[in-house]
């Protein structure tokens, strides 16, 4: 079973997503940029990242920028999902290496088809 790793800092949209995609997908949660790291780095691959634009304490570019950048990661496909709907953060995470982004609040039959794509 393939393996995703939600990264976000809010337990409500976590628990959300893991109820969402647990039936297709063995599923990882980490809240914040720190365990997500720990997790990498201690862990195998997953085979797809959901990651949260906005963590506490670091920015999801700066995240990343860390995956896409580690020759071990930068294949993992990565869909970030944002509140902030401005074009300019779309593309901000497209150019650090976002494969997908979704605005907040999406459609949940819609992320689980751009997962299943990306990971297919």
């Amino acid at each position: 079973m393939k393996t995703i790793l939600i990264i976000e800092d809010n337990k409500v949209m976590s628990e959300f997503l893991k109820k969402l995609l647990i039936k297709d997908f063995k599923i990882k949660i980490e809240n914040s940029a720190e365990q997500a790291n720990l997790f990498l780095l201690n862990n195998s691959c997953p085979d797809l990242i959901i990651l949260d634009y906005l963590l506490n304490e670091v920015t999801c570019l700066d995240l990343l920028d860390n995956i896409k950048t580690n020759k071990f990661y930068e294949k993992i496909p990565v869909i970030v999902l944002s509140v902030d709907k401005k074009s300019d953060v779309r593309i901000a995470c497209l150019k650090a290496g976002a494969n997908d982004v979704l605005a907040k609040p999406f459609n949940p039959i819609e992320l689980k088809l751009r997962v299943q794509n990306l990971i297919n």
